[in-house]
């Protein structure tokens, strides 16, 4: 957010949980959101992702290139999702370790910044 990267949360919860959370973090923080409920397809289909690519673009007046955004997940299905939209797919492992697949593996988001994940695209570019 500080930074001016517009940012999707793209989620399988509810709609009214999603609603008080948006409350509950600094405003602005996503400019779009999707939830389980608004898709026909739930993770690990690439739909959710597809959608909330779909808003943001809306959301910042710019046509988004999936290879071109990061998606950071921390579940099987959702890594699995990110991937198969062609996001720059980013493992932050929790409770459940997918283990080793097509998407980059990170220990933790503490260390992660700008300029490391302009790095990431660019390395996918070259």
């Amino acid at each position: 957010k500080q930074a001016g990267i517009p940012q999707a949360l793209v989620t399988m919860s509810e709609r009214s949980i999603v609603d008080e959370l948006m409350i509950s973090i600094p405003e602005g923080t996503f400019q779009a959101s999707v939830t389980g409920e608004e898709v026909a397809n739930g993770k690990p289909h690439p739909e959710p992702y597809l959608a909330g690519l779909q808003l943001l673009g809306q959301c910042t007046g710019k046509e988004l290139e999936a290879a071109r955004c990061i998606g950071f997940e921390d579940s099987v299905p959702g890594i699995a999702s990110a991937s198969a939209a062609g996001l720059h797919a980013v493992l932050v492992p929790n409770a459940t370790d997918p283990g080793e697949g097509n998407w980059r593996r990170i220990d933790s988001l503490a260390s992660v910044d700008v300029h490391e994940m302009t790095r990431w695209l660019v390395q996918v570019s070259a």
